[in-house]
């Protein structure tokens, strides 16, 4: 999607905050408070997936809630300045669509610290990290099941070790965790590679002449195109995972592709070219006020925003309050969406188990 998408958002978001005045209660629609990551590594998710939940919400017949904008850059001011919103705004009632996962970690994090009873629909977070928090509704499949998907298309490859690369030391310490427990139930023995500093192309120069078959990659996607680049001037034939995060046209633009194969994995079905009947009409209101081009995540994006009108359509209360629909959240009802189906039981925190994949060969053609 075009950057211009939230072109509008990057601004320092404690000066974004002090200039918005209080909703008066009564005076309007509930409101939702969509927190996005303005940084430059972030910026491709937090647009695509924000420009996702805002595009069903446009799309609506029904207005149900005011959907503001509100974007951060993760850092401690960034997050007292959404906690004094949320302190001080009664007419905020959740939170709908928080991305990209670093920010809606810290985000879920801070409102748990602060005791604040809140939604917090839809954060794009594959990490299990707050999966038995009540407020916080994870409508996707989460990062073992994501690993878990793709390493079953690589069985004949005899996986007995995972290269786990991180694209930066900051995104290391942040996930580092949940990969390698991911990984160790699956069966499989971690080993951890690091860029120093994000120099990625130092990275692959300091790989053994024998690394790992597989690698799986966590980071954006040009630090991936780089990898795949780097390890195809080394001649070092190996396949590369990477999750939903993942933008194709970037690795294609970038020159990624025709060199190692890459496994990229999806929470949501291809956005081109799916045919259940809340694909099309994603497509076909995405045509209508956009005019840009499906991807994956503003596609699961969708998919959060349509939830959230079910949900505020499904309340019982009115007004909508945000300690009614905390309770909603916290009931987490299931939702069938033309093709998509939300459902949550007692063994799974997660709406969703959904997982497709595509096979980037080594001639460039898509595979699966």
């Amino acid at each position: 999607m075009a950057l211009s998408s939230i072109a509008a958002l990057a601004v320092p978001a404690a000066v974004s905050a002090q200039r918005r005045p209080p909703t008066r209660p009564g005076t309007s629609n509930p409101v939702l408070l969509q927190c996005v990551d303005t940084s430059t590594d972030q910026q491709e998710i937090s647009r695509d997936y924000s420009s996702g939940v805002r595009l069903a919400l446009q799309a609506s017949a029904t207005r149900l809630s005011d959907l503001r904008p509100f974007p951060m850059d993760g850092s401690e001011a960034s997050l007292r300045s959404l906690l004094a919103t949320l302190r001080s705004d009664p007419a905020v009632v959740g939170l709908v669509g928080t991305a990209g996962e670093r920010l809606a970690l810290r985000c879920a994090e801070a409102i748990r610290a602060e005791g604040l009873q809140i939604a917090h629909l839809g954060p794009w977070i594959a990490d299990a990290r707050f999966d038995d928090e009540p407020g916080v509704v994870k409508l996707f499949a989460s990062r073992e099941a994501q690993i878990r998907h793709a390493l079953r298309s690589l069985e004949t490859v005899g996986v007995r070790e995972l290269g786990l690369v991180y694209a930066t030391p900051a995104l290391q310490q942040q996930v580092q965790a949940d990969v390698q427990s991911a990984v160790r139930r699956i069966g499989v023995q971690p080993r951890d590679f690091v860029a120093p500093a994000g120099n990625v192309e130092q990275l692959v120069a300091s790989l053994p002449a024998n690394p790992p078959a597989i690698f799986l990659f966590v980071g954006g996607s040009i630090e991936l195109a780089r990898f795949v680049r780097g390890l195809a001037e080394r001649k070092l034939q190996r396949y590369v995972i990477t999750l939903g995060e993942t933008d194709l046209t970037t690795l294609t633009e970038l020159g990624a592709t025709g060199t190692v194969p890459v496994v990229l994995t999806q929470v949501v079905p291809n956005p081109q070219t799916h045919t259940a009947p809340f694909a099309r009409e994603y497509r076909a209101a995405l045509k209508t006020l956009y005019e840009e081009t499906p991807s994956p995540l503003s596609l699961a994006g969708f998919v959060v925003g349509r939830y959230t009108q079910a949900l505020l359509a499904g309340a019982e209360a009115s007004p909508i309050t945000r300690a009614s629909l905390y309770e909603l959240a916290r009931r987490r009802p299931g939702l069938e969406l033309g093709g998509y189906s939300i459902g949550f039981d007692a063994a799974s925190n997660r709406g969703s188990r959904y997982v497709t994949q595509v096979l980037l060969g080594r001639d460039g053609r898509l595979i699966g």
